[in-house]
């Protein structure tokens, strides 16, 4: 819940269920998305880049990010008939996704949510 400040921002359990929330920054009491869709496409690489170092510095948690395919393969058909501001969510800046992706997995070393509760949860 990116927009209310008390929600857990770290991997926990409620009623038996493992939550895995998003990565976020947290500014001023403000949670910043920056880990995935939107926020990862709009977001200059520079900015999300120093949120995952401090963030990696400040708590022992995984950073938790999530794509998804048509952000990193703008080949994939697209959805014709949706709202300009619906589409503008899901597709703007999609051209430039592989590259920031990238970006990332040369800077970061990553794994799955699969592996990672496997040693931890």
């Amino acid at each position: 819940m990116y927009g209310n400040p008390k929600a857990l921002r770290i991997i926990h359990r409620i009623n038996g269920i493992v939550e895995i929330p998003p990565s976020t920054f947290r500014i001023l009491g403000i949670n910043i998305p920056f880990s995935g869709g939107i926020y990862f496409r709009i977001l200059p690489y520079g900015i999300i880049k120093y949120f995952i170092r401090r963030l990696r510095k400040k708590c022992n948690q995984p950073i938790i990010m999530y794509f998804h395919p048509w952000e990193l393969d703008p080949k994939l058909v697209k959805i014709r008939k949706i709202s300009p501001l619906y589409k503008f969510v899901l597709y703007h800046n999609t051209k430039n996704s592989m590259k920031k992706f990238r970006k990332l997995i040369n800077d970061f070393d990553f794994t799955s949510i699969e592996e990672y509760s496997e040693i931890s949860v």
